[in-house]
């Protein structure tokens, strides 16, 4: 039987082969994300113990709907980062076949770089480059990637078109 996942990043392969009484069936099956999961430091001062919930207030900038305040990490940048590497993005099998040193050989990402995949990602691998400028796809302004590895304090990263064609 074979069984096709379609689209998507594939985080995985699976290959065997499966005997019941005299027949052998050969398998190969790629899965995807279905679950996943996220968790975020609850221990802002590397100390061992969870900080209180006012530590916590005090470092992360918690409401999407407000400007980031001066000197705080905005959770919902973080939280969307997060999100889509549990999709695939500098997690997968497939992100590892389109990246090839700080190349992307992927058609959409390279379309919205003039053609060329070419420093597109980060030296580390799992991130799209450092710095790399698109276009916000909510507000059609210029910002930095949100699954570049970066995140300035005071600020918010939402999606852009670049982070889509990835």
């Amino acid at each position: 039987t074979y069984m096709n996942r379609s689209a998507g990043p594939v985080l995985g392969t699976l290959s065997g082969s499966l005997t019941i009484g005299a027949t052998t069936a050969f398998f190969d099956l790629t899965y995807g994300p279905a679950i996943g999961t996220v968790a975020f430091d609850n221990d802002t001062n590397n100390n061992g113990v969870p900080d209180t919930l006012a530590m916590l207030d005090s470092f992360w900038h918690y409401d999407p709907d407000t400007a980031v305040a001066p000197g705080k990490n905005d959770f919902y940048s973080v939280a969307l980062h997060e999100m889509i590497h549990a999709l695939g993005l500098g997690t997968s099998e497939t992100w590892s076949s389109l990246a090839s040193g700080t190349t992307w050989l992927g058609t959409n990402a390279q379309a919205l770089n003039g053609g060329s995949g070419a420093n597109l990602v980060d030296s580390g691998g799992g991130h799209v480059r450092n710095g790399l400028i698109s276009t916000n796809v909510y507000t059609g302004s210029a910002q930095e990637a949100a699954m570049d590895p970066s995140l300035t304090t005071g600020t918010r990263k939402e999606l852009t078109a670049m982070d889509v064609a990835f």
